[in-house]
């Protein structure tokens, strides 16, 4: 390196340091550089490495440019993407016209023949999509007395099945700020400050908890479980423990809308604390398959206001004449005309969805409308699981016939290893793999996994690590039951 070049480069570590001016005394530097004939390119290229090293622009073309002026050049451009593009509307795109008349009965019959068709794969869809309608329809304040029970909608179906497909489709009816989503990490508390904060006082809401895990749940919301019970308005107050040190607020009101989406079948969970939930539940389950479309490429905003004039104030005469009529003649039905299917226990929760799907058009009356929900608790109650598939049917065999044998084998083999012994309690996830494929001839997919803990969770099996690996555990061995 010349004498100059390192003349140079001191000139401009000396000016670093200076303080003000930097990038103008460095310009005039770098000037006088590019005019001195006894550098060669090389050494002038150096020398302004060392500038662009220490993030100094080099000298601007523009004498006259002050520094106060010019701009940070942008890493990336700025994204002023074409104004004019807009997303096709969904609802127009798909044969709706929300200006029609008797607006109740076509959207209702449009969602069940073409929307759900469209976007959502379901076993049962004959039963299943007029209940998911009258569910997607359903005004939560829409109710006779504080006392009227709406239900808890619970999507039960393995991941990608189309659960959060159709909680989005419910949550587009609604405006952002009175539509939330609740995740399994959320607290008990902070479940019940957002419910009050967004909904007291509030018209119609909707919260969704998607992924919903019971165990989780049971940890994270400890006495706030009550939260989720709240099926009325009455039952919607939450006060203070009278022995809390809490000294703000003595009440929360959490009334509002609420669907679970979840793995998990709450029916086999086994676990007590959850009975009291699944009385106020209706089940839908969902399958894995292709859909004819996706949402997401679509705009839905119409959505919003189909729904508002569904329930608003031009339609009161039909909402009298029809949904009002529907909630009187079944609360006044006697327990021997409800039909055996559907259990005494969650008839009241039946009411108000069934009286939505008479005045939407779902079914043709409400004799109609009880005789689908009647339908769907025995559907619910076969072995034709939602989720269900050959490796459904593999797995239950197994667990029933096939677990029980291998765990007395073992237990009176000397021999056998830790991991077999304790087979009946603890199933390692690969053991688990490896015996569905050597015993029972099912080739276990990378995908299988997720309808496997969903299925394991129904026979009482928990999804946790042991040791450095995953696997299922279950409280009681098989040896006891």
């Amino acid at each position: 390196m010349s004498e100059k070049t390192e003349g140079y480069k001191k000139q401009i570590a000396k000016t670093i340091f200076s303080g003000s001016k930097q990038q103008q005394k460095i310009s005039e530097i770098l000037k006088q550089m590019e005019a001195d004939k006894e550098l060669t390119d090389d050494e002038k290229l150096l020398i302004e490495s060392q500038v662009t090293q220490i993030n100094i622009p080099l000298a601007s073309n523009d004498n006259n440019e002050s520094e106060s002026s010019k701009k940070s050049e942008r890493l990336f451009p700025k994204y002023d993407l074409d104004d004019d593009f807009k997303l096709p509307c969904g609802v127009k795109e798909f044969g709706f016209d929300e200006n029609c008349n008797d607006i109740a009965r076509q959207y209702g019959r449009w969602l069940r023949d073409v929307y759900l068709p469209t976007f959502v794969q379901m076993p049962d869809s004959e039963h299943q999509y007029p209940i998911a309608v009258s569910l997607m329809l359903l005004n939560c304040q829409c109710v006779s007395s504080k006392k009227m029970d709406i239900p808890i909608p619970y999507f039960l179906g393995n991941r990608g099945s189309g659960k959060t497909e159709l909680s989005k489709s419910i949550r587009q009816h609604y405006p952002d700020h009175l539509a939330l989503q609740f995740m399994p990490a959320d607290t008990g508390a902070s479940i019940c400050e957002r419910l009050d904060n967004s909904f007291r006082g509030k018209e119609v809401s909707l919260s969704v908890f998607d992924n919903f895990n019971p165990s989780i749940f049971v940890v994270k919301a400890m006495d706030f479980y009550q939260v989720l019970l709240a099926t009325n308005k009455e039952d919607s107050i939450r006060r203070k423990s009278a022995a809390s040190n809490d000294e703000g607020k003595s009440e929360w009101e959490t009334y509002c809308y609420k669907i679970l989406t979840s793995v998990f079948d709450l029916a086999s969970e086994g676990k007590v604390e959850f009975g009291e939930m699944y009385r106020r539940m209706l089940t839908l389950k969902f399958k894995n398959g292709t859909p004819m479309a996706k949402r997401i490429a679509y705009d839905w905003e119409a959505q919003q206001r189909i729904f508002q004039r569904i329930w608003g104030e031009a339609e009161m005469p039909n909402i009298k004449r029809i949904y009002a009529k529907a909630l009187r003649d079944m609360v006044r039905l006697s327990p021997n005309e409800i039909p055996n299917e559907i259990p005494s226990e969650q008839w009241a929760y039946c009411i108000v969805p069934i009286a939505v799907g008479n005045y939407c058009g779902i079914w043709e009356s409400v004799e109609d409308g009880i005789a689908h929900f009647a339908r769907h608790f025995k559907y619910l109650k076969g072995d034709n699981s939602g989720v269900g598939s050959m490796l459904s049917k593999v797995l239950t065999k197994y667990i029933k016939e096939e677990l029980p044998k291998v765990a007395a084998s073992n237990r009176t083999n000397r021999y056998a290893s830790e991991v077999s012994k304790l087979i009946d309690v603890e199933i390692p996830q690969d053991a688990l793999k490896k015996e569905l494929t050597t015993r029972m001839g099912f080739d276990v997919g990378r995908r299988d996994m997720d309808e496997i803990i969903m299925l394991m969770a129904n026979f009482g099996y928990t999804y946790e690590r042991l040791g450095t690996a995953m696997g299922f555990v279950k409280q009681q061995s098989l040896k006891k039951e």
